[in-house]
């Protein structure tokens, strides 16, 4: 994978397919969640800058109607990804979710929990074409880390968390701006 210097933090790459939600007011209870859940035209990643990272989009998103998603399944994994990310919620103005078929073939470090909820993840020991939400934290303030002495880390203003959409559990999260 090649790396360069512009201050990118990944904990895990995939490659991505999509549907797009957007809840706003991170604070809200669930029950306000459902109501604040709105489809998107498209998403706020910057593909570039995940395919530096290892991750690519393998779908369409103007073919939102093939996928058959429910707001529950959404707001499931907003949960999990609070429940993994604290703080980080409270502190976003916005939470994006979108669902991506995702393949990462080199990224094998998942929990025993999330290997027991996919067979498939499992069997392979990696993400492949694997129905995910990503949920964004949009608007937070968090310090990367520097090498080099006296140097300011960059300040991120987005953690993505990948969930699995079959098991409801957190697969790995991201920093990238």
């Amino acid at each position: 994978m090649k790396h360069r210097n512009k201050g990118l933090l990944l904990v895990a790459a995939v490659s991505l397919s999509a549907a797009i939600f957007v809840i706003g007011d991170s604070n809200a209870s669930k029950s306000n969640i459902s109501s604040k859940i709105h489809i998107i035209e498209s998403s706020h990643h910057d593909f570039e800058e995940l395919k530096e990272m290892g991750m690519q989009i393998n779908d369409n998103i103007s073919k939102l109607n093939n996928h058959s998603i429910s707001a529950k399944q959404f707001e499931d994994a907003v949960d999990a990804a609070k429940t993994n990310s604290p703080g980080f919620a409270e502190q976003a103005k916005i939470i994006e979710v979108e669902y991506h078929n995702i393949t990462n073939s080199e990224y094998r470090l998942f929990s025993d929990e999330a290997l027991k909820g996919n067979p498939k993840l499992s069997k392979d020991g990696y993400i492949s074409n694997a129905p995910c939400f990503i949920v964004t934290f949009k608007g937070i303030e968090r310090p990367g880390r520097t090498s080099v002495r006296g140097q300011d880390p960059k300040i991120f203003t987005e953690y993505s968390v990948v969930v699995d959409a079959i098991s409801n559990e957190v697969l790995y999260g991201f920093f990238y701006r």
